[in-house]
């Protein structure tokens, strides 16, 4: 059964035996992670939509992500390279599921403005968990593993939008869409045990990229300012393709969760759908991630992987314009986005940092992800508050 098992992973996903509990490691990593976030996201959506003119406060709640991630992220770049890499992202999986496991009992007032809160949290622990992952990642695998490993490995968090959509969906009605956060909590500390086996397996690659760290004296400006993370074109062209993606994809957001609060009535009832919306993005997206994202990364490259997400958010979109109100077409729309956003669009943006230095790499991820991602959003919710009235 096993070296049934090995040989499978060999020939499909071209792993070899010495890689093999790394990878599985970081698939798991990542499962959980993008579990977290998932479900999150749709406790904070179904919560955010109980506020009363959510349609007006949305924009401002894309612009307070701006904000709060932004911020978030500028405190952590400060901060982020004293430590080896998995004792950062341990210390932080901690941090985060305190935070989170105290916004359940706060839920318990009912407030909206813990809603609002709940709102702008989900993003930046989302945010931590990504680029954490992906940094930590890049650090234990090398360009050429990267290139046979990155697929499956972002495979994790494919599937986790299936299983966790499929659980969400038949739980939430039982359970109660406030004490998803329990389980949130559940999701990161599976990912923090994770790490720590991690940063057991690949101590010898960690150190090494620790010591390849420039090292700040006393007195010395900060390596991490963002002209010299943009210092070259090839940045400035990874940095491009995020504030696009990010700004549409913030458009399409919005259509999703207004038509979803004007259609579906009841709380649960809008996780439930949330959760099978994911589910069933999820089930494509996975077939995509695992046979389709490597071999259009090894036959049309770099260059036409990136164009697929543009091309299918243009087709949404159409399909959008022709049914402005149907809940049918904003899903399609959002759910295109879904199945290119979080396969070949991710994978390909993560190769296109391998080529970078390891300390400019690392500071380029935290920019771009924790900072530029974010400010995207906001500069689209500030696009949406003068378009409010139309848009809906």
């Amino acid at each position: 059964m096993r070296r049934g098992l090995l040989a499978l992973l060999q020939n499909v996903f071209k792993i070899r035996p010495e890689e093999l509990a790394a990878t599985g490691w970081a698939f798991i990593y990542l499962f959980f992670a993008i579990g977290a976030f998932i479900i999150g996201r749709i406790a904070r959506t179904v919560l955010f939509l109980e506020i009363p003119d959510y349609k007006q406060q949305l924009p401002l709640a894309y612009i307070g992500i701006a904000a709060s991630v932004s911020l978030a992220m500028l405190a952590y770049a400060r901060v982020q390279g004293r430590l080896r890499r998995d004792r950062t992202n341990a210390i932080t999986l901690v941090l985060l599921i305190a935070g989170t496991l105290s916004f359940r009992f706060a839920l318990q007032s009912g407030s909206h403005a813990i809603y609002w809160a709940f709102y702008f949290w989900v993003e930046v622990f989302g945010t931590f968990l990504v680029v954490q992952f992906w940094t930590l990642i890049n650090e234990i695998f090398h360009s050429r593993q990267a290139k046979r490993l990155f697929a499956l490995i972002g495979g994790g968090g494919v599937l986790a939008n299936v299983f966790i959509g499929l659980f969400v969906s038949g739980i939430v009605r039982a359970l109660g869409t406030e004490n998803l956060l329990y389980i949130i909590g559940g999701c990161m500390a599976v990912s923090l045990a994770a790490v720590i086996r991690l940063g057991g397996l690949a101590r010898t690659e960690l150190e090494a990229a620790r010591d390849r760290a420039p090292v700040r004296k006393k007195g010395q400006a900060a390596p991490n300012s963002r002209k010299k993370v943009f210092a070259t074109r090839h940045v400035q062209l990874i940095g491009l393709v995020v504030i696009l993606t990010y700004i549409v994809s913030t458009l399409v957001d919005y259509q999703f969760q207004a038509i979803i609060g004007d259609t579906i009535p009841g709380k649960d009832d809008r996780s439930a759908y949330l959760g099978a919306f994911f589910a069933i993005t999820g089930v494509i997206g996975g077939v995509i991630q695992f046979f389709i994202t490597a071999r259009i990364l090894e036959r049309f490259g770099l260059l036409i992987a990136l164009i697929l997400l543009p091309s299918a958010m243009r087709t949404g979109a159409i399909a959008l314009l022709a049914l402005p109100a149907a809940l049918a077409a904003v899903t399609f729309t959002k759910g295109a986005e879904n199945c290119l956003r979080y396969t070949i669009n991710d994978s390909t943006l993560q190769l296109l940092y391998l080529p970078l230095p390891t300390n400019l790499r690392s500071r380029a991820k935290a920019t771009i992800d924790g900072i530029l991602k974010p400010l995207s959003i906001g500069v689209a919710g500030l696009l949406i508050a003068l378009l409010v009235g139309r848009l809906d």
